[in-house]
């Protein structure tokens, strides 16, 4: 009988190992190059839905940990994107991507206006509208991360809404390392003031030639920011909304009550020590699991949900347009009695006086209510 067991168990073990391996990550190696055979710089590579990624050395190669049944997503300026399973490649990928002629035309905005992408000469990289929302966040500096290659994002605290860190190919000061932000052309120091929904596009300046124009104030990076206008016509609405919730990803396997209460019996046993008086009323009940149990963990954190709805108006004629929004977004935090909750409303208006003329007006009022306990390990008790 035990033999037969020890079989069942084996052929068991021998089923499970391969779903065991499938989901173990692996270095995956590769070099990807252009129709001429020579290998491309700068090139991103991520794993499809995370931001693990990384970017393609002068000889094109890369190297990065991933699933072996993930998909790799590579993609460069002025080529088209590709998709590649790992799945039986061995560890071992070669991609040569084909040119785009109709991404080089794309238009997109630098220190001193627009330039197309074949012009430009600079490192400036661009994410769309589209890109922006596909993350549910408040914060369009967190919706950033993992999109652009030398662009390292990281949030201060798991604390919805205490902000994020952004640094461009590393640290340029030993004082503030910040980049400099540029929305519609007004130089600011902080954009937690916009959403995601509102932004039209974004591109990071990254090196010395195309920051040149801000001087030392680019000296960190230069993030420039398009918020949304509203187009020639008729008047559109859009609604925009999402609900979601997150949840602490895997809680701590910790003793009950009874199980805590042996091994201090037993620790205070082994070393010889004496039990203290408040110790000692309570450890004999408990380890004979008379003592009621509280899971903490329980306690203090929860599923948080995510919501977000936009609504806006955008429309009007060659002379005169205009846009109208409102935003409304809420998130609870993964701790209990922390949240954040935060209303924006933005109008834009253009008008074109004269063929040489033309003004504007921008402006959003933003109110947010951040609420939490303050930092410590006993704080999220009391709050």
């Amino acid at each position: 009988m035990k033999s037969v067991l020890l079989a069942v168990f084996v052929v068991f073990a021998l089923l499970l190992r391969p779903f065991g391996a499938a989901a173990q990550a692996q270095t995956i190696q590769g070099v990807v190059k252009d129709s001429k055979g020579e290998g491309l710089p700068g090139v991103t590579v991520l794993v499809k839905g995370t931001t693990n990624g990384a970017s393609t050395g002068a000889d094109g190669r890369f190297t990065l940990q991933a699933p072996a049944n993930s998909v790799l997503v590579i993609s460069s300026v002025g080529f088209t994107r590709q998709e590649i399973p790992v799945a039986g490649t061995n560890g071992n990928i070669n991609v040569t991507l084909a040119d785009n002629a109709q991404a080089l035309n794309d238009v997109v905005v630098i220190g001193y206006g627009t330039a197309r992408k074949s012009d430009l000469t600079g490192s400036v990289a661009s994410v769309s509208s589209a890109q922006l929302t596909q993350v549910a966040t408040s914060d369009p500096v967190q919706a950033l991360q993992g999109r652009v290659a030398g662009v390292d994002v990281t949030a201060n605290s798991g604390q919805p809404g205490s902000g994020t860190r952004i640094r461009v190919r590393g640290v340029g000061t030993i004082n503030n390392a910040d980049p400099l932000y540029v929305v519609d052309g007004v130089q600011t120091g902080d954009i937690s003031f916009l959403l995601p929904t509102d932004i039209e596009s974004t591109e990071i300046l990254k090196d010395a030639s195309a920051t040149a124009i801000y001087g030392s104030r680019g000296a960190n990076g230069v993030v420039l920011i398009t918020t949304k206008h509203g187009k020639a016509g008729k008047t559109q609405f859009n609604l925009f909304g999402y609900t979601g919730y997150q949840q602490i990803r895997k809680k701590l396997d910790l003793t009950n009550a009874q199980q805590y209460a042996t091994l201090v019996t037993e620790a205070y046993a082994n070393g010889g020590g004496t039990v203290p008086t408040d110790y000692a009323t309570l450890l004999p009940s408990a380890v004979q699991g008379s003592q009621p149990g509280f899971n903490y963990q329980d306690f203090v954190t929860q599923k948080g949900l995510i919501t977000n709805y936009s609504l806006s108006a955008s429309g009007g004629t060659e002379q005169n347009r205009y846009l109208i929004s409102g935003n409304y977004f809420q998130q609870d935090g993964i701790i209990q009695a922390s949240g954040l909750k935060k209303y924006v409303i933005r109008v834009n208006d253009d008008a074109k006086l004269t063929e040489r003329v033309k003004v504007g007006v921008s402006a959003t009022f933003s109110n947010a209510n951040q609420t939490g306990a303050g930092d410590g390990t006993g704080a999220a008790f009391y709050s």
